[in-house]
């Protein structure tokens, strides 16, 4: 056989496996699409609109809308209830607007570092402002000066009460407390706790819907989320109980935040390691946390399509394969 006649039979066969495998790869996807369609029936995975015209948001427009959150809970707080004195007037301006850039990693936001002169100048006016004092010990906390913080945060509580600030002032400083107190871990819970109670109390308050502008809930998740994911992180049945039992809370959040719940719930069962060692009762429950998760995410899509949070979880939830009738490649 010459090499000229063995080069043209190599090359029929490679073109006979490659019609193959097309035509039959084309066939294969159609059927996965029709059954994944019927399955997924009247869901929104591949169903609902994408949100167009007004409601795309860029990050440029998005972070104003954020970091005006953040001054409406501090500086407009504290221009209504505050005790403002013009011998700090500018100093606490400065570390309110420094904190709401913080607060939501803004562009040019400074550093707790970089607060901690803020903090000194304020102190050195005497300025006795609850959220101001509150703030301060943040500051003085996340520069590692806990023995001087904890007890200006602690003498700052009953004032934010007193005078009305908004919840998310209170949760601030009661988180500060945990942290101050050894309660803030994501291996440690305790009935014995007490200011851990009452940093989820704070923010469930923080959640109540009548407290969001347009794209306002997006930030206090952010928060709430991480809390659940670190230092919160065996308190998360407490944030979802809590929120449920409180009829005026965000929809969204809510549903946010019991999706985040059921979706650690499955990964705990599941684990991180090869699914041919997961035991067939655990890769149950695993299943149950995805298709609980499933459901809450679509919920908080349905209250607000713009948001893109519910729809990462939704995606996340159908690259696990462990709900039936969700397509990763149309989720």
């Amino acid at each position: 056989m010459t090499n000229r006649r063995m080069l043209l039979i190599i090359i029929g066969v490679l073109a006979t496996f490659t019609i193959v495998v097309v035509a039959g790869g084309l066939f294969i996807a159609r059927h996965l699409g029709r059954l994944a369609e019927g399955a997924l029936g009247g869901g929104i995975a591949h169903g609902a609109p994408l949100p167009t015209g007004d409601k795309i948001i860029t990050e440029t427009q998005l972070t104003p809308l954020w970091v005006g959150y953040y001054r409406k809970n501090l500086k407009q707080a504290y221009d209504q209830v505050g005790k403002r004195d013009p011998r700090w007037d500018r100093q606490a301006t400065e570390l309110m607007e420094a904190t709401a850039k913080f607060a939501c990693n803004a562009h040019g936001a400074p550093s707790m570092k970089d607060m901690l002169p803020m903090a000194r100048a304020l102190q050195k006016a005497g300025c006795d402002d609850p959220l101001i004092q509150s703030l301060i010990g943040d500051v003085l906390y996340f520069n590692d000066r806990s023995t001087e913080a904890e007890p200006i945060v602690r003498g700052s509580l009953e004032g934010l009460k007193a005078r009305r600030y908004p919840a998310l002032c209170l949760a601030w400083a009661y988180l500060d407390m945990a942290r101050l107190h050894g309660e803030a871990g994501s291996k440690l819970e305790s009935a014995e706790f007490k200011w851990r109670p009452l940093a989820i109390d704070a923010y469930v308050t923080a959640a109540d819907a009548k407290n969001f502008g347009p794209q306002e809930q997006r930030p206090l998740w952010w928060e709430i989320r991480n809390l659940m994911e670190n230092e919160f992180r065996r308190s998360q049945a407490t944030f979802v109980n809590t929120m449920k039992a409180r009829p005026n809370t965000d929809p969204w959040l809510l549903r946010m935040v019991w999706t985040k719940h059921n979706y650690d719930y499955g990964w705990f069962y599941r684990g991180t390691g090869f699914i041919s060692d997961v035991k067939p009762e655990d890769y149950k429950e695993f299943e149950k946390g995805m298709g609980f998760a499933r459901g809450n995410a679509e919920k908080a899509y349905a209250a607000h399509p713009e948001y893109p949070e519910a729809c990462v979880y939704l995606m996340d939830i159908a690259k696990t394969g462990a709900v039936r009738g969700m397509d990763s490649d149309r989720t």
